[in-house]
């Protein structure tokens, strides 16, 4: 038997031997595959929203790499070392 909560949301059903849903983790592969295709001296533009992730993912894997945003205010990104310290 389920429960039913009625609260200022309105009726919220409590339900029991809903299987819960593997997640797809897919941005993580697709920057680590962007990563391990790069070598130091390589470079590509990304979006501002993902410079940020990207560089969190880099130092995870242990790559240096280091973003430059332009006067034009796109970003760069360039691999600049295959491990040690990430530079930003």
């Amino acid at each position: 038997m389920n429960d039913v909560l009625n609260g200022g949301v309105g009726e919220i059903e409590i339900e029991k031997g809903i299987p819960l849903p593997v997640v797809m983790r897919v941005r993580g592969s697709v920057w680590n595959e962007l990563l391990a295709k790069m070598q130091v001296g390589d470079s590509c533009e990304i979006s501002k929203r993902h410079a940020h992730t990207i560089r969190q993912r880099a130092r995870v894997l242990g790559v240096g790499v280091t973003t430059r945003k332009s006067a034009d205010g796109k970003v760069r990104l360039w691999r600049i070392s295959a491990t040690g310290k990430q530079n930003s």
